[in-house]
């Protein structure tokens, strides 16, 4: 435990039983005073301490479970942040409204689109901004599932007047755009032109230094091959060597060209879906921080 752990976990043996007998408020500017230095474990510490130590009403009891999911939230502990805001009851509805958005971007992240879509579809306000930003997130929540057609219908909803969110709405379009210009290569394509000729499978993923060395490797050996069984016939040893690495290249090189496509394609989206992440989560850092 660093120095600056034990002086606010010795802080909070200290102070937790003065502060049962203090009011809710003052509790919670002691979770944060934690918070401010960072020690989320040690507030969740305290957290569970308080709730076993004190009888919390609801509403009181609502804003421990918002607190609670914003700090796993911190510590990115999905599961338990989720569970926590789940629990944020609608007796105060700006922390519930908060925690509906924390949710649904958490459960995007997490990858599971159909529930993160419920919780964004199911968010009601009186608040125009949150709708909005919402709106954004359900855009957002479109391009991870490659909904280009459903990004658009949300995206004809950006409104320029939130300037919190206008920047990031471009950003949104642009990925789009990017994403309805990119030409997905195919692996059975690439697998085909390198059976047809060696290494073309790789030109066409765009690596063009494998594409050239796999066409002249696999040329130098299907030629020696090729002089072997001239000369001297199936059983020369030059035609059984090199017309076994001529197979080995040429095997290799149809499978390669498959193999590359398909990485090729996994980093591309995985590098488009981080852009969208970050897009996604820094309105909501910036709304409610």
């Amino acid at each position: 435990m660093s120095i600056k752990s034990q002086i606010s976990f010795g802080l909070f043996l200290l102070v937790s039983f003065w502060l049962q007998g203090q009011k809710f408020h003052d509790q919670i500017r002691f979770l944060e005073h934690l918070e401010t230095l960072g020690e989320y474990k040690e507030a969740l510490y305290y957290i569970d301490h308080l709730r076993e130590q004190i009888n919390l009403s609801a509403i009181e009891q609502d804003s421990i479970f918002f607190i609670k999911g914003r700090y796993h939230y911190e510590l990115k502990e999905i599961e338990k942040s989720i569970d926590a805001f789940d629990k944020v009851g609608m007796r105060n509805q700006q922390l519930f409204e908060v925690a509906q958005v924390y949710t649904g971007f958490q459960l995007s992240y997490s990858r599971r689109f159909d529930a993160a879509r419920r919780k964004f579809e199911s968010f009601q306000s009186s608040d125009s901004l949150r709708l909005a930003l919402v709106n954004y997130q359900l855009a957002s929540l479109s391009l991870l599932e490659r909904g280009l057609g459903r990004f658009s219908l949300y995206a004809d909803r950006f409104e320029d007047k939130y300037y919190v969110l206008s920047d990031y709405q471009k950003d949104m379009k642009g990925i789009y755009e990017e994403l309805k210009s990119h030409k997905r290569k195919s692996p059975f394509v690439a697998g085909l032109l390198s059976a047809i000729v060696p290494g073309s499978g790789k030109l066409y993923t765009g690596q063009i230094g494998p594409g050239v060395m796999g066409l002249v490797s696999t040329g130098i050996f299907g030629l020696q091959a090729f002089e072997g069984y001239r000369k001297d016939g199936l059983k020369s040893a030059r035609f059984i060597i090199f017309g076994g690495l001529f197979t080995a290249f040429y095997v290799a090189n149809i499978w390669g060209s498959v193999v590359s496509v398909r990485v090729s394609e996994q980093r591309y989206n995985h590098t488009v879906d981080e852009a969208i992440y970050i897009n996604m989560h820094l309105p909501i850092r910036l709304l409610y921080r």
